[in-house]
């Protein structure tokens, strides 16, 4: 019987490696969101800091400053966030395309090997048979 080889195995190469680089861009997306989540945390501890006990008006700008940055953080969270989604979608349906084939191959695979068992049950048979018939001879 023949080996068993899977005629979509180059489109299953491909969608593993696009499910991957799916992965990685969500990946990304995901450690940039964090960064900048951990920028906006940090920011707010520097406004909710004690003063210091001398010059207030250095104080009072760089509050003024992190507050600032703090906005501008925000919005590149809220930008983030929305960039992930897409990513996320694009992932889930490139793990939806790979998981399809794979499990196409998985199921041809399963037919080969019924095939084979058959094919080797008919030979042992085939050779029981021909045992018997000489012997009967």
């Amino acid at each position: 019987m023949k080996k068993f080889r899977f005629r979509l195995e180059p489109l299953l190469r491909h969608r593993a490696l696009l499910e991957k680089q799916a992965l990685s861009a969500f990946a990304l997306a995901q450690q940039s969101l964090a960064a900048l989540r951990s920028r906006a945390s940090n920011l707010q501890g520097m406004i909710a800091g004690d003063a210091p006990g001398c010059d207030v008006r250095a104080y009072f700008q760089r509050i003024d400053s992190a507050m600032r940055m703090r906005a501008q953080t925000l919005q590149h969270i809220t930008a983030a966030t929305d960039a992930l989604e897409p990513r996320r979608a694009s992932l889930v349906a490139a793990m939806r395309d790979r998981r399809a084939l794979q499990m196409l191959k998985e199921r041809a695979y399963a037919a080969h090997r019924v095939a084979v068992e058959r094919a080797q049950e008919c030979e042992s048979e085939e050779i029981a048979r021909s045992s018997i018939s000489r012997a009967v001879l």
